[in-house]
């Protein structure tokens, strides 16, 4: 009699144990799963302006070096007369073929990242409501106007560079 009391004591409790093992194991799990899909999500967030950043100014790198290659290309091709013009028109033409690719080259990356952060967008709008619009829309904008700005920008110098030296390739010719 007193073995089975005993017995009916031990169960309950170790029920009530599992119980609140089992509770309390998903309940952490639920958390652990919702803060972790949270960092993820804003890892991938700032990766991914990070990386936005990272191809608007390594195309301006690349476009800048191009640009300074042309430009010596240009000078010590004119300083050796012995040299035919034609090389030196070809030369610069070859160059600004190069400068011009970079250009679409920068372009295309400013699209293409800019459709991933706002495909990243709708997906933090899906995941956390109306209230992430207001976070994280300033900054996604922010970053497409500032890498607009500076595509704008790399475009003019590199159209004024491209007429300086169809130019300067026209005065050698005269």
């Amino acid at each position: 009699m007193y073995l089975s009391i005993y017995l009916s004591i031990y169960l309950y409790i170790s029920l009530f144990i599992y119980l609140a093992i089992l509770t309390f194991s998903r309940y952490l799990s639920i958390y652990l799963s919702i803060y972790l899909s949270q960092f993820l999500h804003y890892l991938s967030i700032y990766l991914s302006q990070f990386l936005h950043y990272l191809s608007i100014y390594l195309s301006i790198y690349l476009s800048q070096f191009l640009h300074y290659l042309s430009i010596y290309l240009s000078i010590s091709i004119s300083f050796f007369p012995l040299l035919r013009l034609n090389l030196s028109i070809q030369t610069s033409l070859f160059i600004i073929f190069l400068s011009e690719t970079c250009l679409h080259f920068q372009i295309h990356s400013f699209l293409l990242s800019s459709l991933y952060t706002r495909a990243l967008l709708i997906r933090h709008l899906l995941l956390f409501g109306p209230f992430a619009r207001t976070v994280h829309s300033n900054d996604i904008a922010t970053c497409n106007f500032h890498s607009s700005s500076i595509v704008a920008g790399a475009y003019y110098v590199q159209q004024l560079t491209t007429f300086a030296l169809i130019s300067n390739s026209i005065f050698r010719l005269l």
